[in-house]
């Protein structure tokens, strides 16, 4: 009687299976995120001068530039003469981008009708000159051009 159950065929087990992940297609998980995650990098900061000046807080919403408007920023603020040399006005192109960028209720900041009209300007870029210092612009144009540079690791290379 042994014997017999030692004949019958034995069925082999592995302990040790593949297992094969079964992942969802990039593309198809891509499609559903929420599109307010591919906004334009952007961060609220407190103006302290003009906070100071008014008893309050005043925060000013700072956007990323976008391609687009870089684009056009550069033609307009970059000559490129007959003879090769370029010019190229860097005070006019930190103007332009400060006072696209920086925002209040989601509006220019700089472009305020209203504002230009109490404080007696013409023009956002004399609005920008009357209501900030030479330091503050400065500042807020590094601010603008290195929105995003702090968000870690943005690619990992990948070995197959």
């Amino acid at each position: 009687m042994a014997n017999n159950n030692r004949n019958k065929s034995k069925k082999t087990f592995n302990p040790i299976e593949e297992v094969k992940e079964i992942k969802e297609n990039a593309i198809d998980l891509l499609m559903k995120v929420d599109n307010s995650q591919f906004g334009r990098a952007s961060k609220f900061i407190k103006m302290e001068r003009l906070s100071e000046m008014i008893g309050q807080d005043f925060i000013v919403e700072i956007k990323e530039v976008l391609p687009a408007f870089n684009q056009s920023i550069y033609k307009t603020c970059v000559d490129i003469k007959a003879d090769g040399t370029v010019e190229m006005d860097s005070i006019k192109m930190e103007n332009l981008t400060i006072i696209e960028t920086v925002l209040y209720d989601g509006a220019s900041l700089f472009k305020s009708e209203k504002l230009m009209k109490k404080f007696g300007v013409r023009t956002p870029v004399d609005l920008l000159y009357k209501l900030t210092t030479k330091k503050e612009r400065d500042t807020l144009f590094d601010l603008i051009e290195n929105l995003g540079d702090n968000e870690g690791n943005m690619f990992t290379e990948v070995k197959n």
